[in-house]
Formats: C-alpha cells, sequence, structure tokens
C-alpha cells in the first residue's frame, strides 16, 4: 500500500517525526520520574505548583504499568515492520506447516524474546535509577534530545529528497 500510494512514506515519515518531535521536546522540559521518587525542583502538572523533595506521588498499579507497556508496545510500528519484512524471510513455502503457522511461531518467539529483554531491562534501570533520582533525570532529558535529533534527521532526510 506504501509503495502504491506516492508521497504516503513522506507523508507517515512527517507525521511520525512531528510526534517525535513533541514527544523529545516534552520529555527535555518535563522528564518523567519513576513512580514514588520526586525530584529535586519537581513541578505538578495540572497546578504548576512545585512539589515538595520527598511528598508522596501517586503510584500506579502494576497491571497498569503493564497494559501502558503493551499497548505503547503493540501500537509501535516497528512490530509490523518486523513481522510484514524480516520473519518471511525466515519461512518456507515447501514446509510441512503452513505459512501462517510458521509466521505464528517466529512471532511468538520474537515477541518472548522483547518481553524478556524488556523486563531485565526495566528492572536493572529501575533499581538502578531509584536510587539515583537525579540521575535518572539526566537520563530522561538524554533521551528527549535523542529524540528531537532524530525526528529534525528523519525531516531533513525527507526535504533533501524533495530538492
Amino acid at each position: 500500500m506504501i509503495a502504491g500510494v506516492p508521497g504516503a512514506l513522506a507523508t507517515l515519515t512527517i507525521v511520525g517525526s512531528v510526534y517525535l518531535l513533541w514527544l523529545g521536546v516534552t520529555t527535555l522540559f518535563n522528564p518523567p520520574t519513576l513512580h514514588g521518587v520526586v525530584p529535586d525542583q519537581a513541578v505538578d502538572a495540572a497546578s504548576g505548583e512545585p512539589i515538595a523533595s520527598g511528598a508522596s506521588v501517586r503510584a500506579t498499579t502494576p497491571a497498569r504499568q503493564f497494559w501502558t507497556g503493551a499497548g505503547i508496545s503493540g501500537l509501535n510500528p516497528k512490530a509490523l515492520l518486523t513481522y510484514v519484512v524480516l520473519l518471511p524471510q525466515f519461512t518456507s513455502v515447501d514446509n510441512t506447516w503452513p505459512m501462517m503457522i510458521q509466521l505464528g511461531v517466529l512471532g511468538h518467539i520474537h515477541t518472548f524474546n522483547c518481553v524478556l529483554v524488556y523486563l531485565i531491562v526495566g528492572f536493572s534501570v529501575r533499581k538502578v535509577l531509584s536510587k539515583r533520582p537525579a540521575a535518572a533525570q539526566w537520563v530522561s532529558r538524554a533521551s528527549g534530545v535523542v529524540m528531537i535529533i532524530i525526528a529534525l534527521t528523519l525531516v531533513g532526510e525527507q526535504i533533501a529528497h524533495w530538492l
């Protein structure tokens, strides 16, 4: 579909870049914190009032955190690209298993590996950064800068193609 519609990929790239730019700027100027950790000079998003260091933060439930993460990962276009571009090269029409079964098994293996890696990284980062709230803020800000750079690079590439 993308290849058949001129400008569709460019449009998707620009829209995605604008969203990524928004995420980057938001993360840079209002870095998220770990649940239960209030960094120095934190500001309440609703009122704009400073939050005292050591104040309690409303924590979300583990179930809500799970479903938020699952939603973010499930809506990520990389997952669709993985299934459409990467996995088919590991299937065979000569195999005794139907193509859909082959893709399903490969997809489940890939998903299991991603869940395992995300769990290990997530718990490790949380353990390290919960002891260093200032470092957590800097990691968030660095992530914001990286998102901004990627967004501007993607837009720059599209502009270069138009010229």
